[in-house]
């Protein structure tokens, strides 16, 4: 019963923090005049989550855009991105893009905007 007790306390510690991180994105998007319906309909899928897991099987040719805790970065606001390699490239492969005279280390990203295939 304990054991129990326990882990339906962690079932719902992790349902809240995910609630929160959905409602953090959905006020992200918002504040940047983006929605996924939008996403959806220029044929971009949004991926969360450090650009190190999905991030090593797709090709950084098809990023468009960051989702970064101040808000989205689309392609059009970034300057230049910094890659490990040009050769093969993929989304784990960014290490910082580069924004006026602000440099964001790939580490602050905590999703992708992505073309679909």
């Amino acid at each position: 019963m304990r054991n129990l007790i326990l882990v339906i306390s962690l079932l719902l510690g992790i349902l809240a923090a995910l609630d929160a991180e959905a409602q953090d994105l959905d006020q992200l998007l918002r504040e940047s005049n983006i929605s996924l319906e939008e996403l959806n309909k220029k044929n971009l899928q949004l991926m969360m989550g450090e650009l190190t897991g999905a991030g090593k099987s797709i090709p950084a040719e098809r990023l468009e855009g960051f989702v970064h805790p101040e808000g989205i970065i689309v392609k059009k606001d970034f300057d230049r991105i910094t890659l490990r390699t040009n050769v093969n490239a993929k989304v784990s492969d960014v290490i910082k893009v580069i924004q006026g005279n602000r440099e964001i280390p790939a580490r602050e990203f905590t999703g992708f905007i992505i073309k679909k295939f």
